[in-house]
């Protein structure tokens, strides 16, 4: 099993993001993944599980802070169409602080000073084509 650490948003939020993605013609996205912002991909992430209890010691004096969406954006080279989240500097300083304490290599391209905080809408990956990302993306401002 792999694991990955993301930041979930609220039932609410989540089931507005749901019925968006599933409007969106053949997006597989949403059958398969629970809308959510990754901020440790699964680089060091190992079975034996040793790496919680780093985590919950460093992060029980991490400073608390409230998440929003902020926009609409595109990974327009890999075809993903995803939600902004905010505030950014401090979600990147989270990504920061879990991926030096897990000491993980870079084993995913959006990690260390490369990430890049997101919450996927669709993506070719899963379904789209190339000429819908446009669509989708006007469609995501008007509903977001």
């Amino acid at each position: 099993m792999k694991y990955f650490i993301g930041i979930i948003p609220s039932e609410k939020v989540k089931e507005s993001i749901l019925d968006f993605q599933k409007s969106i013609k053949n997006n597989s996205y949403p059958y398969l993944f629970e809308p959510h912002i990754t901020v440790k991909a699964p680089g060091g992430l190992t079975e034996d599980l040793q790496w919680i209890d780093k985590i919950k010691e460093r992060l029980s004096s991490f400073p608390c802070f409230s998440v929003y969406l902020d926009g609409v954006s595109t990974f327009e080279e890999n075809g993903v169409v995803f939600l902004v989240p905010g505030p950014k500097d401090k979600i990147k300083e989270l990504h920061k602080t879990l991926f030096d304490i897990i000491d993980s290599k870079k084993t995913f391209e959006f990690e260390d000073e490369d990430y890049h905080s997101h919450l996927t809408l669709a993506g070719v990956k899963w379904g789209i084509s190339m000429e819908q990302i446009l669509d989708i993306t006007s469609s995501a401002e008007i509903f977001f």
